[in-house]
């Protein structure tokens, strides 16, 4: 078998025109019918040289020129002939005999074979010399007829009994020095050596063990002061604390062991109207089979009642027995025990409405709370958290404050490090605090004022607020607030603001001011709408189509800095996202909440070359990664679009 030769026409697109009337279909069938043709002639070609068949392989197609002492023509049948020859193994015409060899001293023969032979006749000659030199070594090597230079085993092993050895056991007299420590083991028995190491080590573990003993000793004694084994001489601490009364003890009424009643030797009273003392006013209305004119000592308040039969109450007395007059002298006022009055401190509420007669109520504040209180209906609460005065409706909390009338503000350029800013500065305007609605804005880099969190300054006072961390030289600082006026509080005008208003006339962006026909449309009703009022919602949703009309809507590009070799690109920040290539970088997705385009500008250090890894989520057409442009400073835009599940992507390489 041999190759098959292209006999095709393959030159068809010559004989086309320059500018050929076929249309583009007839031309691409043409041109591919060629390229297809040479493909499918070459692949036969590989295929056939490739071929392992037997009788019709690659080498079986492949001639070669006559080789001396071959008769084949053919690469296959050549190398046929040569493996026959090598795994001969006739004599004289086996494989070695064909291979030559180099010359080696000592040994004769130009072949493998001959000199295989060779070298086995040496080690038979060899090995009869060893058999005789070994009977002779046997006798040799225990006499004395030998070079001098050299022991005999005999005197080998004499010096061995006289020397130390490196194992076993042995009894070594005399005293040695050594130059150096020697290295011993842990002893095990009294009389074994020991390192410095060994030493220490156990001293460590004596005084730990010596301080724990001691430990445990104190603790011994803390117990011991206490138990009764001890010199019956002295009294342990629990026998003298138990033989000692409390104030409490002695107040304690029933099987208390200094119950008046187990009292001994108890001293004469003045008279037999006393009666054993009580604890406390409880104790003493729980008494029962009193007479008139029967006295007991309350020992808590420290005070004597005397029982009236004929109103059958108890009644402060003196203690000489004579009642008191003076309201000064009264002790127990302190006592919660007259429910038909109010207390100074708040704690008892009102049981019915109170009325005031026409008078006023001076100096008095409504509650003041972060969150609100229960809700009753014409309840007042006034809302720390938001500076507002609220009513309850019977339904929900009403603000009644008005958000703002009278507007106050100041622009003020901060020097470097700047903390404090005096909001008063060339006016007489200040801020009340706790009452205002201050708002703080800081100017960005679109020179747009954007409102600060309410946690990144603190209102020191009417004239003062300070931000806890030091501005920038040159940061711009808007300082807004509103005062009430009483007149004009819940007094917008019907219709004066509308939604249409709001939403047409707030400035994209800074969500801050209104514009000039906006503000004369509420003249008389609110001099100013602060943006305190609008609350940033991070879910709003379109009720319709948005049209931005001649104008454009554009997004904040997130600079992610240099990504080294691991970048986390999180798109919940901006859909346009930059990164710096400083490295062989892995990127990480952050997903954004919704579907959505995304683009992400990659730019080349100064080195280049610098390759990215994409998450798995990220498809390519054709399953494909981009290669990135690979010279320094090289700029590279990808695009995806975000499905909820996977990122899209398209890559537009090299910008210049």
């Amino acid at each position: 078998m041999s190759f098959t030769k292209i006999t095709d026409t393959l030159n068809v697109h010559q004989a086309r025109a320059d500018r050929p009337t076929e249309s583009a279909s007839v031309l691409k069938v043409l041109f591919d019918t060629d390229v297809n043709t040479i493909k499918t002639r070459f692949n036969a070609f590989v295929d056939e040289t490739a071929s392992v068949v037997d009788g019709s392989s690659g080498a079986d197609n492949v001639s070669i020129t006559q080789v001396s002492a071959f008769t084949s023509a053919s690469v296959q049948a050549i190398l046929e002939e040569i493996n026959t020859r090598i795994t001969a193994v006739t004599d004289s015409a086996s494989g070695a005999d064909y291979i030559g060899s180099t010359a080696v001293t000592g040994v004769t023969g130009a072949t493998v074979q001959s000199q295989i032979e060779s070298i086995k006749s040496l080690i038979d000659t060899a090995n009869g010399l060893i058999t005789d030199g070994s009977n002779a070594l046997t006798t040799h090597k225990t006499s004395s007829d030998h070079d001098s230079r050299y022991y005999t085993e005999t005197e080998v092993d004499a010096l061995d009994v006289a020397n130390v050895k490196l194992t076993g056991v042995q009894t070594v007299a005399g005293v040695k020095t050594f130059s150096s420590s020697p290295i011993v083991p842990v002893p095990t028995t009294d009389l074994q050596a020991s390192t410095k190491k060994y030493v220490d080590d156990s001293v460590t573990t004596l005084d730990t063990d010596l301080q724990g003993q001691i430990t445990t000793d104190v603790a011994a004694l803390a117990t011991h002061k206490t138990s009764a084994d001890h010199d019956s001489r002295y009294y342990s601490e629990t026998e003298i604390d138990s033989n000692i009364y409390t104030k409490t003890q002695v107040q304690t009424s029933g099987s208390s062991s200094v119950h008046w009643d187990n009292l001994t030797n108890v001293p004469p009273l003045a008279d037999n109207s006393w009666q054993p003392p009580v604890a406390d006013l409880t104790a003493l209305a729980a008494v029962t089979g009193m007479s008139d004119g029967d006295l007991r000592v309350v020992l808590d308040i420290d005070v004597v009642y005397t029982y009236d039969l004929t109103t059958t109450a108890w009644v402060v007395i003196g203690a000489s027995g004579s009642g008191i007059s003076d309201h000064g002298s009264l002790v127990g006022l302190g006592d919660d025990d007259h429910a038909q009055y109010l207390r100074t401190d708040g704690s008892r509420d009102l049981t019915g409405n109170q009325s005031f007669a026409g008078f006023e109520s001076k100096n008095m504040l409504v509650e003041k709370l972060a969150t609100a209180p229960t809700s009753a209906e014409a309840r007042l609460w006034y809302d720390t958290a938001n500076h507002q005065l609220k009513i309850y409706n019977g339904t929900s909390w009403v603000n009644t404050t008005g958000v703002g009338s009278v507007k106050q503000d100041i622009e003020i350029v901060a020097t470097a490090g700047q903390t404090a800013f005096d909001i008063s500065i060339g006016s007489t305007q200040s801020y009340d605090i706790n009452v205002n609605l201050m708002n703080v804005y800081l100017k960005n880099a679109n020179g747009y004022y954007e409102l600060l969190d309410a946690d990144s300054y603190t209102e020191t006072d009417s004239e003062t607020i300070t931000l806890l961390a030091g501005a920038t030289l040159n940061d711009e600082y808007y300082f807004k607030w509103t005062k009430n006026v009483a007149s004009v509080v819940n007094s917008i005008v019907d219709g004066a603001i509308t939604n249409a208003k709001l939403a047409s006339d707030i400035k994209v962006g800074s969500l801050t001011t209104l514009t000039t026909a906006s503000k004369a449309s509420a003249v008389g009703a609110i001099n100013e709408v602060d943006a305190k009022g609008l609350v940033d919602d991070t879910t709003p949703e379109l009720g319709g189509e948005l049209d931005a009309g001649s104008h454009t809507i554009g997004f904040t590009e997130y600079d992610n800095g240099n990504s080294s070799t691991a970048d986390t690109i999180d798109w919940k920040l901006s859909n346009k996202q930059k990164s710096a290539l400083t490295g062989n970088c892995t990127f990480t997705f952050t997903a954004p909440s919704n579907p959505c385009s995304l683009l992400l500008k990659l730019t080349q250090d100064g080195t280049g070359s610098r390759t990215a890894t994409w998450p798995a989520t990220v498809k390519w057409p054709g399953g494909t990664a981009p290669t990135l442009t690979t010279t320094a400073s090289a700029i590279d835009i990808i695009s995806f679009y975000w499905d909820g599940t996977n990122y899209y992507g398209m890559s537009s390489l090299a910008f210049s």
